[in-house]
C-alpha cells in the first residue's frame, strides 16, 4: 500500500477549516457530553484536514467540523470547552515500548547516567549503604549505560575489576538500559555452567572449552579472561537475571505511575515490545483494577515462551492460551508476535582488544586498531588489522599459541595489535533463520501479527524473508506486519520493505549524529581513514548511505510507525522529540545524518497516530478524528505543525501536553490549571 505524500505546509497553507462535515445523521441534534471549540483540531483524517471543534458523547466522536456546527450539539448539560486556538490532535500510538520499565522500582537504578569506573563505584557503594543487601546475596542494579562511560582507567582496568571493588561478596548485575547488554563481577561470573551441567565459571579457559559459541558476546581483557561485559546469549550462562522476569508484587507500587506517564505524553495507544508470562500477568492484573487509561497489545515474545515450551505444537498453543487471557479485556489483546532476528550493532573502542558488535550484518566487521587516552577521554584510530593476511589467518589456524602472557604482549609489541582482533565475525542472528522462515508463516496462519527486531543489514534481510512468506499465507495478506529500528538496510532490502508494505517502527530519536556514541559502531563498519566528524560521518561510507532509511521505504510504499522503545536510553517515551527527530536528523551542530532520508513532519504525525492504530489494528476506532471513532484526543501547548514549518523546527520537542482524553474521559489534565 502506497502512502499518500502529504507536505509538512499542507495543513497550515492549503487545508481548509472542515465545514460541517458533521456525522452520522442519528446524533446530528443529539446533546453532547463535551464539546471542544475554536481549536486547531488536527484530524490526521484521509484529507489532513484541520477541524474548528468536535462533539464528544458516550466516548465517541459525534461531530468533527466547524464551530457553528458544533451548536446543535450543545446542550442543557453539555460541557462546553473554549480551546482558545490551542492545538488539538489525535492520542498517541507508540508501537515499540516497553511500558514496564520507564517508572523506576524501589531498587539501586543509574538511570542510563553515562559514569566513569570511579564513579560508579561510589555510586554503587551509596546503594549498598542504603539497601544493606544481606550478605551473600545477588544485587541487581537498573539502567546501565552500556555505551557512554565506563572507560577503563589505572585503577579500574575493566568494569569487572570495579565491581569487585565494590563486593566480592555479592554477585553484582548491571542490567544494561537497551536490554542487550550487561555487566557483573567476579563472583557472578564464577557462576558460568557448562553444557553437561557442571559449574565451571568464566575464564579464557572454560570460554576456549566450553563456551566458544558465546564468545563474541563475552568481553574480555589483554590476556583474553572476561572483563566483565556481557552481552545477548552469553549473559544467560551466569543466570543473568532478565528485564523480562516481571514480578507482580515487586511492580505492584508503580503500576499506577505506568499508566499516569503515558497519559502525561498523550499516549493513549501502546504495543509492549516484548510480553512474557510476567507482563501479561501484570497487564491482567492493571485492567482487573481499572488502572488502563490507555489501550495495549502486548507482542508476545517468542523466545521467552520457547524457552518453556521447546516443541512447537506446545509452544503455540502457549502463545494461544496467552492470547485468549486477555478476551475478557476491552482495552488489552495479544494478537501480536515478537522475534528478535539479533541483538545490537555497538561495540566498544575504549576496552582493549575493542569489542566487536554482534548484530547481523551481510559483511564481516572490520577491526580497528585504536589508541585509548585515559587522560583525555579520546580515541585515535591507528589503522585497520589485515584480516586476510598471513599473520591473523596463521593466528585464527593456531589460536593455542598465545595462551600465556608473555606471547600475547610479544604479538602486540610486533603487530601493533592484539591476536584476539584476527576473528572474523559477521555478528549474531539471535532467532535462527530456520526457526524465522518456518515460525512466522504459521503463526500469521494463525491470525498474528509479527513484530521483528532487526538492527543490522543481515538480519534485516532474514526478517524481510520471513515477513514475504506471511505475506504469501492465504487469508493472511493484510496482516500488518513490522520492523523495528531497522538501524542498517541494504539498498535491496528498503525497496523490498516498501513493496512488502510493511510497518516500520523505526525509533527516529536514534536517528542523531553523537559523537561518542558513534564511535561504538560507525569504524566497526566502514574503514575510515580518522575518527573525526568528517570521516566518522562521511557520506560516502557503507554505513552513513543507508542508517535509518525512512524516506525509502515509504517511497516505495512501506508505512512508517513509531516506537520510542523506552525505557532503552531513557524512561521517558518523548514523542515529540522522536517526531522532530525523525524529520530533522539533525545534531544541535547542524550535522544531518543521511538527509536524503528525511520525509515530511506529517508524516512523522501520522506514525505517531493513523499508522500506529493501523500497526494495531485498530484503525477502525483510533489514529484519527472522525466521526463514530472513540475519542483519544490530546491538546497541545503549541501547533506543532506551524513550530515545525517555521524558523526553530527543534521546539516541536519541547511540546507538552495540555490535557489527554481517553475513551472520551480526560485522563490527564493541565489544561484546567
Amino acid at each position: 500500500m502506497r502512502h499518500h505524500n502529504w507536505p509538512l505546509g499542507l495543513a497550515v497553507t492549503t487545508a481548509l477549516l472542515i465545514q460541517g462535515c458533521g456525522g452520522d445523521t442519528a446524533y446530528q441534534h443529539t446533546p453532547a457530553d463535551t464539546v471542544y471549540t475554536n481549536g486547531y483540531i488536527y484530524t490526521v483524517d484521509e484529507g489532513q484536514q484541520v477541524a474548528a471543534a468536535v462533539a464528544i458523547l458516550n466516548g465517541s466522536f459525534v461531530y468533527v467540523g466547524d464551530a457553528d456546527g458544533v451548536e446543535a450539539h450543545i446542550g442543557t448539560t453539555t460541557e462546553v470547552i473554549n480551546l482558545n486556538g490551542k492545538m488539538a490532535m489525535p492520542g498517541l500510538h507508540d508501537i515499540h515500548i516497553h511500558p514496564l520499565g520507564i517508572v523506576a522500582l524501589d531498587a539501586c537504578d543509574l538511570d542510563s547516567q553515562g559514569l566513569s569506573l570511579d564513579e560508579l563505584v561510589t555510586f554503587l557503594n551509596q546503594c549498598f549503604d542504603k539497601y544493606q543487601y544481606p550478605s551473600g546475596s545477588d544485587v541487581v542494579v537498573y539502567q546501565w549505560n552500556p555505551f557512554v562511560g565506563s572507560e577503563p582507567n589505572a585503577r579500574y582496568p575493566t568494569i569487572r575489576a570495579a565491581l569487585d571493588a565494590v563486593s566480592t561478596d555479592h554477585a553484582i548485575f548491571l542490567m544494561g538500559s537497551d536490554g542487550h547488554h550487561g555487566a557483573a563481577n567476579s563472583v557472578a561470573l564464577a557462576r558460568a555452567t557448562s553444557p553437561d551441567g557442571e559449574v565451571v565459571g568464566l575464564s579464557a579457559a572454560t570460554i576456549a572449552e566450553h563456551f566458544s559459541d558465546y564468545a563474541i558476546n563475552i568481553g574480555v581483557d589483554q590476556l583474553g579472561e572476561p572483563d566483565g561485559n556481557l552481552t545477548e546469549g552469553a549473559r544467560d550462562l551466569i543466570d543473568f537475571p532478565s528485564l523480562l522476569d516481571y514480578d507482580l508484587e515487586l511492580y505492584k507500587p508503580i503500576l499506577p505511575e505506568v499508566a499516569a506517564k503515558l497519559n502525561y505524553y498523550g499516549i493513549t495507544s501502546i504495543q509492549d515490545a516484548a510480553a512474557g508470562p510476567g507482563s501479561i500477568e501484570i497487564l491482567s492484573y492493571m485492567a482487573e483494577q481499572d488502572m488502563l487509561t490507555f489501550r495495549a497489545t502486548a507482542a508476545l515474545h517468542y523466545q521467552s515462551f520457547a524457552k518453556e515450551y521447546p516443541e512447537q505444537d506446545a509452544l503455540f498453543a502457549a502463545l494461544d492460551k496467552a492470547r485468549a487471557e486477555f478476551d475478557p479485556y476491552d482495552y488489552i489483546k495479544a494478537d501480536t508476535v515478537k522475534f528478535f532476528a539479533d541483538g545490537v550493532i555497538e561495540g566498544n573502542p575504549f576496552t582493549y582488544p575493542p569489542t566487536l558488535p554482534n548484530a547481523a550484518m551481510l559483511e564481516r566487521y572490520e577491526q580497528p586498531i585504536i589508541q585509548f587516552d585515559e587522560e583525555a577521554l579520546t580515541v585515535e584510530l591507528l589503522g585497520y588489522v589485515d584480516l586476510d593476511g598471513a599473520v591473523c589467518t596463521e593466528v585464527r589456524a593456531q589460536p593455542e599459541q598465545f595462551d600465556e602472557a608473555a606471547e600475547v604482549a610479544a604479538f602486540i609489541d610486533e603487530q601493533g595489535h592484539h591476536p584476539q582482533q584476527c576473528q572474523i565475525s559477521f555478528g549474531l542472528l539471535e532467532t535462527p533463520e530456520a526457526v524465522l522462515m518456518d515460525s512466522v508463516p504459521k503463526l500469521a496462519g494463525a491470525d498474528y501479527t509479527i513484530h521483528i527486531h532487526a538492527i543490522g543489514d543481515r538480519a534485516a534481510r532474514v526478517a524481510i524473508n520471513a515477513l514475504e512468506a506471511a505475506k504469501n499465507v492465504a487469508g493472511a495478506e493484510s496482516l500488518p506486519h513490522q520492523l523495528a529500528h531497522l538501524q542498517v538496510v541494504h539498498p535491496d532490502d528498503q525497496v523490498r520493505i516498501g513493496e512488502l508494505g510493511i510497518y516500520t517502527a523505526f525509533t527516529y530519536g536514534w536517528i542523531w549524529p553523537e559523537y561518542l556514541y558513534d564511535l561504538t559502531i560507525n569504524p566497526f563498519i566502514d574503514q575510515l581513514d580518522s575518527l573525526e566528524p568528517e570521516d566518522l560521518y562521511n557520506p560516502a561510507n557503507y554505513l552513513m548511505q543507508n542508517v535509518y532509511p525512512t524516506r525509502t521505504v515509504w517511497a516505495n510504499g512501506a508505512n512508517l510507525a513509531a516506537g520510542s522503545d523506552a525505557p532503552v536510553d531513557t524512561r521517558e517515551p518523548l514523542p515529540f522529540y522522536h517526531m522532530i527527530q525523525g524529520y530533522l536528523r539533525a545534531n544541535e551542530e547542524g550535522f544531518v545524518m543521511n538527509e536524503s532520508e528525511r520525509v515530511d513532519f506529517a508524516d512523522m504525525v501520522a506514525a505517531y497516530t493513523i499508522n500506529g492504530a493501523r500497526a494495531l489494528r485498530q484503525n477502525d476506532i483510533t489514529g484519527s478524528i472522525e466521526v463514530g471513532k472513540r475519542a483519544d484526543m490530546i491538546i497541545l501547548d503549541r501547533n506543532i505543525i506551524e513550530v515545525a514549518n517555521g524558523e526553530t523546527p527543534w521546539e516541536v520537542a519541547e511540546t507538552e501536553v495540555l490535557r489527554t482524553l481517553f475513551d472520551g474521559n480526560v485522563v490527564y489534565d493541565a489544561l484546567s490549571q
